[in-house]
């Protein structure tokens, strides 16, 4: 559902009167305002809420107000953000820029069916009270409330008897429907122009009279008399039709929800939008015992702090404080490195093309490579180092640098401050703009034209959302079809689509991805997404992954993990802790060793 502000009470018409064909009701809540310093003010209406804004702000800003609302009401009224520039909130237009100034939230919530008063009522006991009043009334019923977030939304019953908002185009038919007349009462004797039997004829006029028989009244008076008669037939006609069309209309709501309702996305059509799950082979096999060869084994004081990177494995030595990166097919060690400050975290990127270790320090970063690159950087106090993409960027204040491994110095880019600075790869820097379903890749050489490049659309009636990720050729972003969302995958380099994803997800809450140990595979939620093709490789029904190793997906439940691997899945004796593309897995052992093994002796 999407609106900017709720919609005043309709005409009387609207309320459920005698004759309409669905019944208005109006809901209504305190509104809980909480600045950025947490200060919390509570106000009876919209209205009120809304002046304490604009006293606050003086009126020379604009403010930003975040909704948030519990889920049981997310089809009633809308999430998302809302600026005060003029007389009324206006919806945020794509990603706010800025922090939110204000948030509201609603509590005291209240109910008012038509020709009733107002009742308070718990939130979570809201959508009950709407299915009493649709079962006792025998109407849908339209909710109708002033506060920021609200639109009107028509709501029926699907065959399960669980109130759902019905498809707009349903509701305009419902509102549109011209009300049912109720039949009039009979008239009494002497209005209908006729006499009735044994009735004294009236004085001065005679029975001839009376029956029409006779002189200029008389005659007058027939045609009095059967004007009015044909007056009620055509109006009794136009009542039965109007009964016949309100009975074809209500049939027309029963069949087309029943329609809607029976063809939710829970049935295939929606499978046609999203991207077919890939069928998964339960091998009921351990993937250790499908690696028989041993390769070599690192000591438990040596294995402590290890990582298996596409680049190799890289481990600690926390006494010596010396980070030893060693080649994934023997164990040799290939780069020695000794940290000068405090070890915060480690990263994989890539340097033309071929894999590296990122290291992030208290005071540096560091580059780490098998042939023997090291690169340092000292990173200026307050400034931040992400690896979304395949380089690392250094954002210090409003300016980018890009650390490249051929350079001492970072390299500053030239960015857009009005799109959001998402990752570098390869060739220059990926940015999207908020709010629309567009990204531009901005080269790292100065004489080349940035590449714009829109994100086509999962499907024609397709809404975008807000873009979650990108880097790695590929981009993440979430969208809307009704009220059904999916992540999309699309190419950076023309913005087709890859994958589209279906989830429950709403977009204030759709996270990036992650992307995985050896940058295979990138999971989000049930899914693991190819960040070579940007397909779909594996999806699982029963809960979410919890990490990628290589091509390998990897789900936990319970302590118990299962490993998807080419669309296989296996259980696991000894805890896994990588999986090369190329046919190499490192297992930790019980007491704590590393073993490196292989189907047989071809490259790691």
């Amino acid at each position: 559902m999407a609106g900017d502000q709720g919609t005043p009470g309709r005409a009387a018409a609207d309320d459920g009167s005698e004759g309409a064909l669905h019944l208005v009701v109006h809901v209504r809540a305190a509104v809980i305002l909480t600045d950025q310093q947490g200060e919390r003010s509570r106000h009876p209406d919209m209205a009120a809420a809304l002046d304490a804004v604009r006293r606050s702000h003086q009126g020379h800003l604009s403010p930003m107000l975040s909704v948030q609302v519990d889920p049981s009401v997310r089809d009633i009224v809308d999430e998302g953000c809302w600026t005060l520039d003029y007389i009324e909130p206006e919806r945020c237009e794509g990603r706010p820029r800025q922090a939110m100034d204000f948030q509201i939230t609603y509590d005291s919530w209240s109910i008012q069916a038509p020709g009733a008063t107002p009742r308070d009522i718990p939130v979570e006991r809201l959508r009950d009270e709407i299915a009493t009043i649709i079962v006792s009334s025998g109407k849908p019923v339209e909710v109708l409330g002033d506060l920021l977030g609200m639109t009107p939304v028509m709501f029926g019953l699907d065959p399960s008897g669980h109130v759902v908002a019905m498809p707009e185009e349903l509701a305009v038919r419902i509102r549109t429907a011209e009300p049912v007349e109720p039949e009039p009462a009979p008239m009494p004797a002497g209005d209908s122009g006729e006499t009735p039997e044994g009735s004294a004829v009236p004085e001065g006029l005679s029975a001839a009279e009376v029956e029409g028989e006779g002189g200029e009244a008389t005659s007058s008076e027939v045609r009095t008399r059967s004007e009015r008669r044909a007056r009620e037939e055509q109006q009794a006609k136009r009542r039965r039709r109007r009964r016949v069309a309100a009975a074809v209309v209500l049939t027309g709501v029963v069949a087309v929800a029943g329609w809607f309702f029976l063809m939710r996305p829970d049935d295939g059509q929606a499978d046609s939008v999203a991207t077919p799950w890939p069928e998964l082979v339960d091998t009921d096999a351990d993937l250790q015992a499908e690696h028989p060869m041993r390769l070599w084994s690192l000591d438990p004081s040596e294995a402590d702090q290890l990582s298996v990177f596409s680049a190799g494995v890289l481990s600690f030595d926390s006494d010596e404080q010396t980070l030893l990166l060693r080649n994934a097919l023997t164990g040799e060690i290939d780069v020695e490195y000794a940290l000068d400050s405090e070890l915060l975290w480690t990263t994989e990127l890539r340097i033309d093309g071929d894999a590296a270790v990122g290291v992030r320090t208290q005071e540096e970063f560091v580059i780490l490579a098998i042939d023997g690159i090291q690169q340092r950087w000292p990173i200026p106090e307050g400034a931040e180092v992400t690896v979304m993409g395949e380089l690392p960027l250094l954002h210090d204040g409003d300016e980018v640098h890009v650390l490249v491994a051929d350079s001492e110095d970072p390299v500053r880019q030239e960015v857009n401050p009005e799109l959001i600075t998402g990752a570098a790869d390869g060739e220059g820097v990926i940015q999207a703009r908020p709010g629309e379903p567009e990204i531009v890749f901005i080269p790292f050489d100065e004489d080349e034209s940035s590449q714009r490049t829109e994100l086509a659309a999962p499907a024609e009636e397709a809404d975008f959302s807000k873009h979650l990720a990108v880097g790695h050729g590929h981009a993440l972003s979430h969208w809307m079809i009704e009220e059904d969302s999916y992540y999309v995958v699309h190419t950076v380099s023309a913005g087709e689509v890859t994958a589209v994803l279906e989830t429950r997800t709403q977009p204030a809450e759709s996270p990036a991805w992650e992307i995985g140990r050896g940058m295979d595979l990138a999971i989000i939620e049930n899914y693991a997404v190819s960040l070579t093709t940007g397909e779909l490789v594996a999806a699982w029904e029963n809960g979410e992954f919890a990490a990628a190793l290589g091509p390998a997906a990897i789900m936990e439940t319970d302590g118990h993990r299962q490993i998807v691997l080419d669309q296989h899945v296996y259980s696991e004796s000894d805890r896994v802790i990588g999986v090369s593309p190329r046919g190499t897995l490192w297992v930790r052992q019980p007491d704590g060793s590393v073993v490196a093994l292989s189907r047989d002796r071809g490259d790691a």
